[in-house]
């Protein structure tokens, strides 16, 4: 593999960590996978001279399969090759399409996502993640995390600076664990997202019968001579494509809303036996027998309030104008006038003359005279 097609970013535990440029294929040279499957043969030195035994106390190869233009996060989704050992990595890949808006939630390259990444690559729902978490430390720890980018304007933390930023750091990792920080909600998944399957397969390398020749192959193409004869400095790793051809998994909504309109149908017209016609005509039918109801009200309202005894005010005087035409007129007066020409004394002031007297007989007007013959 040409030199000039790897890019060796650096990591503070594992070192450099080299992996293809973006744009640029690879080409197998020299040994390449006696399987006769198409893939990609690699011959790598681990120098452990260099290593710093606080940071890693591991010897090997770390190796992690993803996608183009995506950040590799060697903490998640890979895994170690020992010295002195060959392995064959095949890998299957898997397309999945999500769907967005109103069924899902999802993002289509990082559109309406709120988290700015860190890393200047495609967006992945880990580098999300990763670019969030250090936004947070950053303004609840006042430092950033040195494993990861930093936002602008931010510092490393350092011991001599922020003394108490361990304590900072493992509970605010304990919460993305728990999913008690908001990065996971402002972290959707991308909606189309490739996913690798690998599997291995480990075997001793090289073998007692070739060590001698392949070692003085691999000396002759310029490796250094004190490293190619320890066999615990070398691993081989051949990585091959399982299937040429790769699965695509959409995602296809359960009920669409037509499907759902005519699902509800189906079951209302099981159940009840009922259909959409049916439904108008019980509608109808309700509205038919409301408005009836309130025309008989009615009806019987208005019937009801016209048989009501009521009493006017002119029956009412011509009830109390006989009674008092009944009255006796006053004595040396005429029932014409309106007013008695002499005084009047009460019914009532003269009990001895009405004693013998009946009601009748009290109440009747002037007797005539009777004559006397002579």
């Amino acid at each position: 593999m040409a030199s000039g097609q790897l890019s060796a970013p650096a990591s503070p535990t594992v070192g450099a960590s080299p992996w293809p440029v973006r744009g640029q294929g690879c080409r197998s040279g020299g040994l390449t996978p006696a399987l006769g499957l198409p893939g990609v043969g690699l011959v790598l030195r681990v120098e452990q001279q260099p290593h710093l035994p606080l940071l890693s106390t591991l010897a090997g190869i770390r190796v992690m399969v993803h996608g183009r233009n995506h950040t590799p996060f060697l903490g998640h989704h890979s895994f170690s090759v020992r010295p002195g050992t060959e392995a064959t990595i095949s890998i299957r890949e898997d397309e999945v399409h999500r769907l967005g808006s109103p069924y899902g939630h999802c993002t289509a390259g990082g559109e309406g996502v709120e988290v700015e990444l860190l890393h200047n690559t495609s967006y992945t729902r880990q580098a999300c993640l990763v670019s969030c978490f250090q936004q947070l430390m950053v303004e609840t720890c006042s430092c950033g995390y040195y494993l990861h980018p930093l936002p602008a304007g931010a510092e490393y933390c350092s011991s001599a600076r922020h003394p108490a930023w361990g304590h900072c750091f493992y509970r605010l990792y304990q919460d993305l664990e728990t999913h008690r920080l908001p990065c996971t909600s402002r972290c959707p998944r991308p909606c189309r997202e490739s996913a690798f399957k690998l599997s291995t397969g480990t075997s001793r390398w090289p073998s007692a019968k070739s060590a001698g020749w392949t070692l003085a192959t691999l000396g002759e193409q310029g490796l250094p001579h004190q490293s190619h004869r320890q066999r615990s400095s070398l691993a081989k790793i051949n990585i091959v494509y399982q299937e040429l051809n790769y699965r695509s998994v959409e995602e296809a909504p359960v009920y669409s809303v037509p499907q759902l309109l005519s699902a509800m149908g189906s079951l209302c017209s099981l159940w009840f036996g009922a259909s959409v016609l049916s439904l108008l005509e019980l509608l109808e039918l309700l509205l038919d027998a409301s408005a009836l109801t309130l025309v008989l009200g009615g009806r019987r309202l208005r019937r009801a309030w016209f048989s009501w005894p009521r009493a006017s005010p002119a029956s009412g005087a011509s009830s109390i104008k006989p009674e008092a035409s009944q009255m006796p007129p006053p004595a040396g007066g005429t029932s014409d006038d309106p007013e008695p020409s002499g005084p009047h004394l009460p019914r009532v002031m003269l009990p001895g003359v009405l004693a013998g007297v009946s009601a009748e007989e009290s109440w009747a007007g002037p007797q005539p005279l009777e004559t006397l013959d002579t």
